[in-house]
């Protein structure tokens, strides 16, 4: 029984080393701040993704996901910068191009968001065809 109880307090150590070990990674933070993003906390999101970044400057999911928080708080500039790190570190990032381009039409920069929204499309981001409709012109090879 003794032996028992000592080898369960040994794995319950190990498990909780190993959760503190892994929240304080990149992987850790980001997790983190996904659930405080989807709980509504997203001064909280922008902080786990900034210590993610930290951790590891080429995580462009990280940059992405930040931008995303920052538009929640309507800091757009913020935004636009966390977009194009994204994009500079994974070129093809489609749901980067994506929230570029709509934090640009909130930014009533159109014309620069369209383009974004084709560039998101060209790369098959499944949600490009509304905004693109709403909000931009199709070119003339686009439209017949």
């Amino acid at each position: 029984m003794r032996s028992t109880f000592i080898t369960l307090l040994s794995l319950l150590a190990l498990v909780l080393s190993m959760q503190v070990s892994f929240a304080e990674t990149d992987q850790g933070y980001y997790i983190e701040a996904g659930v405080k993003y989807q709980a509504g906390d997203y001064k909280g999101a922008i902080e786990l993704y900034t210590k993610a970044i930290e951790l590891n400057p080429e995580l462009a999911v990280a940059y992405n996901n930040r931008a995303a928080a920052e538009v929640r708080l309507q800091r757009y500039e913020a935004a636009l910068k966390d977009y194009d790190k994204a994009i500079e570190i994974a070129p093809d990032f489609i749901g980067a191009y994506f929230g570029r381009g709509l934090t640009k039409i909130l930014m009533f920069d159109e014309e620069k968001g369209c383009i974004d929204l084709y560039k998101s499309r060209e790369l098959g981001h499944p949600d490009s065809k509304s905004p693109i409709k709403k909000f931009c012109k199709e070119p003339e090879s686009e439209t017949k």
